[in-house]
């Protein structure tokens, strides 16, 4: 039996898994808008309860560690400077 290669990891699929992780927890109610552009810190939809748990659901889901210089504005403005993080996470 082959074992099934694992699906390329892209900013797609990483912003995907973002916004269905936020719409799970009712952060997001319409994923509607251009994914990548949702706006998180300054809109107000992630408190520090939120940003624990959605380090620890990428952490899982990813396989990456984000440490104490990771928690940045820039690092979680966006949808897309989220997922960029954790491409770069995943890439070193």
């Amino acid at each position: 039996m082959r074992e099934r290669a694992a699906p390329a990891l892209d900013k797609t699929v990483i912003e995907t898994r973002i916004v269905e992780f936020l719409a799970s927890q009712s952060i997001i109610v319409d994923p509607g808008e251009d994914v990548s552009g949702i706006e998180l810190l300054e809109s107000g939809r992630l408190d520090s309860l939120v940003v624990m748990q959605l380090t620890l659901f990428l952490g899982q889901t990813f396989d990456v560690e984000i440490e104490d210089e990771d928690f940045v504005a820039e690092n979680f403005a966006t949808v897309g400077t989220l997922a960029n993080l954790i491409l770069r996470k995943c890439r070193s």
